[in-house]
């Protein structure tokens, strides 16, 4: 199903009002950091536990107005936009229900790089019950102007990043594959994690586009439950109405402790080998079954091919193709 039209002139006049907002916005230079060490570096991870991230940010200092982080060259990397849209979570999820739920289009976990691989709808959306899976769906539609509304602030702090986020979606939602992730003519993400009452552990959203965004929003009443990037000293207060867009992939980040009430995150993303396409072509991979005609980029691939056939060969949920001698394949291996 193609996304849904929008109101040309609701737009125009938000874009005018966009700019003026974006250029009053205060920026904050973020000491030592320099955008092509930070977007060329590797991943590394973190040994950070979430409760030395929350003692070290006690000594921060606590950000609640609109700002934009920059690095010493002047690239964003944070924007806390205050009041960027009207609260529209629907009030009758309260209480102290913890949860994560992740509704997106993706690969599966270690295959992205195998030819004839397909990206698919998450098992959150997909595993759901036929009253459960209403509940999805009627929520994005809820949710379908919050939806909107983050991405045209998109558009106007990174449009260059927006259009390779949009063009991915719209390719997506006209071949009918976006599910109920497809909510606007405006859209670009292409996942959302619903985070319940949960304080994250220090980390970089690794899978996402490198030098790309994630967009949070807020709902509910809570004390405590910081945004803080315990490597740079920032500790924000986020509150339902703001929108906080981060470059995720880069910057290490967490949540901090929920002393009370209830706080639902909303993180609106794209993974990376959604948005740049995999290889698909079987002679540029160096380890072809010799079974069939597929081929994969290292061993562990080929491995992991053999390996779930034979599981569920054995579990009776594939019928033997009499291609496959496993005995023989592991040989190859």
């Amino acid at each position: 199903m193609p996304p849904p039209a929008t109101d040309a002139p609701v737009r125009d006049n938000f874009s005018t009002e966009a700019v003026r907002i974006l250029a009053s916005i205060p920026r904050r230079v973020i000491p030592g950091l320099l955008w092509d060490p930070l977007s060329n570096g590797p991943m590394t991870r973190s040994n950070l536990t979430a409760e030395n991230a929350q003692e070290l940010s006690e000594g921060f200092l606590t950000t609640k107005d609109s700002t934009v982080f920059t690095t010493m060259d002047g690239e964003p990397v944070i924007y806390l936009l205050k009041d960027g849209f009207e609260v529209c979570f629907p009030a009758e999820i309260t209480g102290d229900l913890q949860a994560q739920y992740h509704f997106a289009r993706w690969y599966e976990t270690g295959r992205s790089d195998e030819p004839g691989a397909l990206h698919h709808l998450s098992r959150d959306i997909l595993s759901a019950k036929p009253p459960q899976k209403k509940l999805v769906y009627e929520f994005f539609r809820e949710q379908a102007p919050l939806s909107q509304g983050i991405c045209m602030w998109f558009e106007k702090i990174d449009p260059s990043m927006y259009e390779k986020y949009h063009k991915c979606y719209a390719e997506l939602a006209n071949a009918d594959k976006l599910g109920p992730l497809c909510q606007s003519c405006q859209g670009a993400f292409t996942g959302l994690v619903l985070l319940l009452n949960i304080n994250v552990a220090p980390h970089k959203d690794s899978g996402d586009v490198k030098c790309g965004w994630v967009a949070t929003t807020l709902e509910g009443d809570w004390t405590g439950g910081h945004v803080i990037f315990p490597e740079h000293q920032i500790k924000i207060n986020q509150k339902p109405g703001d929108i906080l867009f981060v470059r995720a992939a880069l910057l290490l980040h967490c949540v901090g402790l929920i002393e009370s009430g209830y706080r639902y995150c909303m993180t609106h993303f794209t993974k990376a080998n959604i948005l740049v396409p995999p290889l698909q072509n079987k002679d540029d991979k160096a380890f072809p079954c010799p079974a069939c005609d597929r081929g994969f980029s290292s061993k562990a691939n080929l491995s992991r091919h053999w390996h779930n056939d034979e599981k569920a060969i054995l579990a009776g949920k594939k019928q033997p193709d009499g291609k496959h001698n496993y005995a023989e394949l592991r040989k190859c291996i």
